[in-house]
């Protein structure tokens, strides 16, 4: 019994240790370390989670709040693009948590700029099968040259060891592609997955790149929908 109990006590202090993502965040927030908290974001959160002992036990309102804090990190450094789509990505997951954290983080100067928010379009955006369609971001669908994948980065060993044991996931993201080929306004709309996954998906499409859709020959943004299965966030 007190060797149990010892064990008890010593995984208690290794996980507040090991896996405190909120109070790490926190501290780069209060202490203005920018570029450490964006590091942090973008591996060191996924390595800490993966070493949960249940990951995917995470509920979505903590995955929410800690990327909230890696929106105002990102906002704090100048990366408006980043912040935006942690913004994004923490009110996909719970919109609760993530604006009962915004006023907060304006009072200290953060997170004053967020892209506007917007619906998710009822079509496909992701699959006019022609060829020689595009979806606007106002819905309208119109002649021109659909946007083109043109990287698609892995993921991290760390990251995919959040899907061991996963059988099957799906995530449908709506996606805003710019004109100059970046990924924005990330919507959620359909996971067959856990709120952990979700995050995952989020932060991989982060990373992807287009060749942005044309109309009369011009780059224009354009809408884009995807599922992200569990063989894709491996």
């Amino acid at each position: 019994m007190k060797t149990c109990l010892i064990s008890i006590f010593l995984l208690t202090l290794v996980s507040s240790a090991a896996f405190g993502s909120d109070e790490k965040l926190r501290e780069w927030i209060d202490s203005g370390s920018w570029s450490q908290g964006v590091e942090y974001c973008n591996q060191g959160l996924f390595d800490d989670l993966s070493r949960r002992p249940d990951p995917r036990g995470i509920s979505a309102a903590e995955l929410s709040r800690a990327a909230t804090y890696c929106a105002a990190l990102a906002s704090g450094k100048g990366d408006e693009f980043s912040a935006g789509w942690w913004w994004y990505t923490a009110i996909s997951l719970d919109l609760k948590t993530a604006e009962g954290l915004l006023p907060e983080m304006r009072k200290t100067g953060l997170l004053q700029t967020l892209p506007a928010p917007r619906s998710r379009i009822a079509s496909d955006a992701g699959e006019l099968k022609t060829g020689d369609k595009v979806q606007l971001v106002s819905g309208e669908i119109v002649s021109g040259t659909p946007l083109r994948l043109v990287a698609h980065p892995k993921s991290a060993i760390s990251m995919a060891r959040l899907m061991k044991g996963v059988v099957h996931s799906d995530v449908t993201v709506e996606l805003v592609v710019s004109r100059n080929g970046l990924p924005q306004q990330p919507l959620l709309v359909k996971a067959q997955a856990l709120p952990v996954h979700v995050l995952y998906a989020y932060h991989l499409l982060s990373a992807w790149r287009f060749e942005p859709a044309k109309v009369n020959g011009e780059p224009v943004e354009s809408l884009y929908r995807l599922t992200v299965n569990s063989q894709a966030l491996r």
